[in-house]
């Protein structure tokens, strides 16, 4: 009996290890130029439905020191085109009109559905 117990807590425990979520890296260009930020940069991460006020949107936080990174990349870049990627794969494209501190909005109702889903499995977020 002792052993039955041993083995299946063993396995519930693998099995929760096996399914936490181990995020992909974030990429976002300007000027051709490639800026990764790694899932330990990312704090939060949550999926948000259109409502009447915005559309399909992935809200993110980024970590302290990589809210200051992605700040300076925006400063430096205004009234430049941003390309905001996952996996390499193009979430969105938007105008710089202004600097950014670490709460990112990525509205994805022009994104490949297969492309938001992987991220949200990644990042173990359950659409609403």
């Amino acid at each position: 009996m002792k052993a039955k117990i041993g083995f299946f807590g063993g396995f519930a425990l693998l099995y929760s290890s096996l399914s936490n979520a181990a995020g992909g890296d974030f990429i976002f260009r300007v000027n051709n130029e490639e800026h990764r930020f790694p899932a330990r940069c990312v704090d939060s991460l949550k999926y948000q439905d259109k409502d009447e006020m915005y559309p399909e949107r992935v809200s993110m936080r980024l970590t302290t020191e990589c809210g200051k990174t992605y700040s300076e990349l925006t400063t430096k870049n205004v009234g430049k085109q941003l390309a905001a990627c996952y996996e390499s794969n193009l979430l969105m494209s938007a105008l710089i009109i202004s600097r950014m501190g670490p709460n990112i909005m990525l509205t994805t109702d022009k994104t490949p559905r297969v492309v938001l889903m992987q991220l949200l499995t990644d990042y173990g977020v359950k659409p609403n």
